[in-house]
């Protein structure tokens, strides 16, 4: 016992700032595989949308938009369309505390 008081209020995560940002690295899962790929991305989120862009290393450019919404810390971004068009099922998950080298503000 350290003597320290617990805590009892619930500490709110901010959200993101609408504008413009980069991101360094991306974590994958597919077929149950996590990969950490590194990327110049381009993210932007406004009014709970969101689109990005970078160029893939074996596709070219990839871009696509989609709806962002936050609950509990946690942003749950749906892509909607892509370059070739709508988006089958699909779900993206950012968590708020992205150490801040890969995830900076730009506009």
């Amino acid at each position: 016992m350290t003597g320290e008081t617990p805590c009892t209020e619930t500490q709110k995560i901010p959200s993101f700032p609408d504008g413009a940002y980069t991101l360094k690295e991306v974590e994958l899962t597919e077929k149950g595989t996590v990969s950490v790929q590194l990327r110049n991305q381009l993210k932007i989120y406004t009014n709970n949308r969101f689109m990005f862009a970078f160029v893939h290393p074996e596709y070219g450019i990839d871009v696509g938009a989609g709806i962002a919404t936050w609950k509990n810390g946690v942003m749950l971004e749906e892509p909607r369309v892509y370059q070739k068009g709508t988006v089958g099922v699909l779900a993206l998950i950012l968590i708020s505390n992205i150490p801040p080298r890969d995830f900076h503000r730009r506009f």
